[in-house]
């Protein structure tokens, strides 16, 4: 039954397809030498198929975020993760083009508006895998997964904080606006157990 999964996912991603088309919000907030400063940007909304050696081909959001005025170009990816040895959930990866002066990001928040005071952190533990290049593991356990999964879900900004080598910060907000929230739920319910096939199940042999 693994082919029809495989089908059923190739079905969700050329659903969004014509989404990624759409852009939402996205602006980037920094301080950098005490000045503050804001620019503008879009982000694009779409699924994909995740290709991963080891685990089986899986759905995958990915947002495609650019700030032209300061040449900046982010890939954010949220994937479930089906790696048995690793203790997450779901799996967060970040990717920064150029990558020069970005140290690191600590977490991911959730909030309401751009750069929100009152934003929630995502259970998770970050760590940098290449210049530029950052994991976010959201930890496995029905409390953590579905507290992540509701804070997910249930917020329309994502806010990425960016610590720069010696530079200064900045905050990277984007919006789900429509698209996004159509391919989050198209993403979450492909992801439900209903739909794994049956040797994913916890407890298959």
């Amino acid at each position: 039954m693994k082919w029809m999964f495989s089908l059923a996912l190739l079905a969700v991603a050329f659903s969004s397809a014509s989404a990624a088309a759409e852009q939402e919000r996205a602006i980037l907030f920094e301080r950098i030498d005490g000045k503050l400063s804001q620019y503008q940007g879009s982000v694009s909304w779409r699924t994909g198929v995740s290709t991963r050696a080891g685990q089986r081909d899986d759905l995958e959001i990915r947002a495609d975020i650019e700030v032209p005025e300061r040449r900046m170009a982010v890939i954010w990816l949220l994937r479930r993760n089906l790696n048995r040895m690793l203790p997450a959930s779901h799996t967060i990866e970040i990717v920064f083009t150029p990558d020069t002066h970005v140290l690191m990001v600590p977490d991911v928040r959730m909030g309401r508006r751009p750069s929100d005071p009152n934003h929630e952190r995502l259970a998770g533990l970050a760590f940098k895998a290449a210049p530029g290049h950052f994991l976010i593991g959201l930890p496995a356990g029905n409390e953590y997964t579905a507290e992540n999964t509701e804070l997910l879900r249930g917020h329309e900004w994502i806010d990425i904080p960016i610590s720069y080598d010696g530079r200064g910060a900045a905050i990277l907000s984007f919006s789900k606006g429509t698209t996004g929230d159509r391919v989050f739920t198209e993403a979450f319910a492909a992801w439900s157990p209903e739909r794994l096939p049956q040797a994913d199940l916890p407890g298959a042999r």
